[in-house]
């Protein structure tokens, strides 16, 4: 993990109904190559992608599938330009995101 630091803070995810559940998203969430809900909608192809658009592309599709599409999970992003990119309106382009 030390190699992949700084870590960048992408969103919080709440809503879970127990702990277990969160953490159990967790998982999924940092391991979409080995994860069964993310097998059959490219969870491989999603982890060979880096930085926070690939994060939030697996947070995006990690909320559809099931069993944490049932959960009714809520969502809030620290800058405006994470919001915009997990919504798929974020520009590709770097920027000072300022706002």
């Amino acid at each position: 993990t030390s190699k992949r630091r700084p870590w960048e803070f992408v969103a919080v995810v709440h809503g879970f109904p127990h702990k277990t559940a969160a953490l159990q998203f967790e998982w999924h969430w940092q391991h979409p190559g080995k994860s069964r809900t993310l097998r059959d909608v490219g969870g491989r192809q999603l982890q060979r992608r880096t930085g926070a658009r690939a994060k939030l592309d697996i947070l995006r599709t990690l909320l559809s599938q099931p069993p944490f599409s049932a959960h009714g999970l809520g969502i809030r992003f620290p800058r405006e330009d994470l919001h915009a990119i997990a919504n798929g309106s974020g520009s590709s382009r770097g920027g000072s995101g300022g706002g």
